[in-house]
């Protein structure tokens, strides 16, 4: 679940299938052809690594391109 002053989501972490980041954004990825942008630009340091230790608690895996 995440939240800020203009955009809310309530889909659970484990309902992503991989995700991926550059220096610029983190794709969260629900399937091959749809996935969450997240600028990196709107998050704290510590947001980032939140939502890093999320994924990887659940198990989502870190692609190492767009989709692999």
């Amino acid at each position: 679940m995440a939240r800020s002053e203009t955009i809310s989501s309530d889909l659970p972490w484990d309902h992503y299938v991989q995700w991926r980041e550059d220096a610029h954004v983190i794709l969260l990825y629900q399937s091959t052809g749809s996935y969450q942008f997240v600028p990196k630009h709107i998050l704290s340091t510590d947001a980032q690594e939140f939502i890093r230790a999320r994924l990887r608690a659940v198990g989502i895996r870190q692609a190492r391109r767009f989709f692999a």
